[in-house]
């Protein structure tokens, strides 16, 4: 085999794996999201209930869920930009990112 179909190979196999973990990270976003929502959900009610002790319990892991979530829309957006680099550096497709925030 030459280095020029190993490197082309071994593109390809990023890509793979580059697409892969962006189909996952945004299914966890669309998780992590369900979540969020349904805290804040219980946040609400709490507040309206007057338990203050339970709102900043509940505000706490609301904050650590959107952390996370960010986390992961930071890592997929990398992982959405590598696809497209190497989509068009393998097939010449010219891809777009589009970011909607």
């Amino acid at each position: 085999m030459s280095t020029v179909t190993r490197r082309r190979i071994a593109r390809q196999k990023r890509l793979f794996r580059s697409e892969g973990n962006f189909s996952r990270a945004v299914s966890h976003m669309d998780m992590i999201g369900d979540r969020i929502r349904k805290l804040m959900t219980r946040h609400d009610r709490a507040q309206r209930s007057g338990m203050n002790a339970l709102k900043y319990n509940l505000r706490i892991r609301l904050a650590v869920m959107e952390g996370v979530r960010n986390m992961y829309y930071e890592f997929a957006k990398k992982r959405a930009e590598e696809v497209v680099t190497l989509r068009k550096e393998l097939y010449g497709q010219d891809l777009e990112v589009v970011v909607e925030e």
